[in-house]
């Protein structure tokens, strides 16, 4: 069985361009509902048409032709830090766009070293909150145990996505126990 595999870096785009479809898939629903509101109710077409430049991103991510694997990668990290300031400041808040910022990190993990992943977090939260305050939050000692465990699950899903892909370039790179040639274990002869 032969595969069509050649590195790790086309596993990342093949795995992109699924997740972009399935995207474009399912936020179609989501986009139309979402421009009811936006356009209707709260008479904000910028940002629908914002979230409609940024649908049509990921459905030409997802189906176009695109030949370097680095614009499909890029693009998305872009798209999900657009997204997360954008978001945060259509609803005065982080906590309900926070996935945002754990998808382009996420990404980021993949090719870039952990503080840089760290420093990019940063600098996208301290934006957002230097832009809008935050809303949704209690004032008092209850805010500080709120941000506190909000913190505590951004770390923990930044450990994961590092934990995640170490084992998946681990894998890759490791020779396959089937493969007599290239076997870790030394040959009795």
């Amino acid at each position: 069985m032969k595969s069509n595999i050649q590195n790790l870096d086309g596993i990342l785009d093949q795995s992109l361009k699924i997740a972009a479809r399935v995207i474009a898939i399912v936020a179609f629903p989501a986009l139309i509902i979402v421009g009811y509101r936006n356009i209707f109710l709260d008479f904000v077409p910028y940002h629908q048409l914002f979230l409609t430049i940024c649908y049509g991103l990921f459905v030409f991510l997802g189906f176009g032709k695109i030949k370097s694997n680095q614009i499909r990668f890029y693009s998305l990290v872009s798209i999900f830090f657009a997204l997360f300031i954008a978001a945060g400041l259509r609803n005065s808040s982080i906590i309900f766009v926070d996935v945002f910022l754990i998808l382009a990190c996420g990404l980021m993990a993949f090719k870039f070293t952990g503080l840089t992943v760290v420093i990019s977090g940063i600098f996208a939260t301290s934006l957002l909150l230097f832009l809008v305050p935050e809303t949704f939050l209690p004032n008092g000692e209850i805010y500080s145990s709120i941000i506190g465990v909000h913190l505590s699950c951004l770390t923990l899903s930044f450990v994961l996505i590092f934990a995640i892909r170490n084992v998946v370039c681990l894998l890759y790179t490791s020779p396959s126990p089937r493969d007599a040639t290239l076997s870790r274990m030394p040959s009795s002869a």
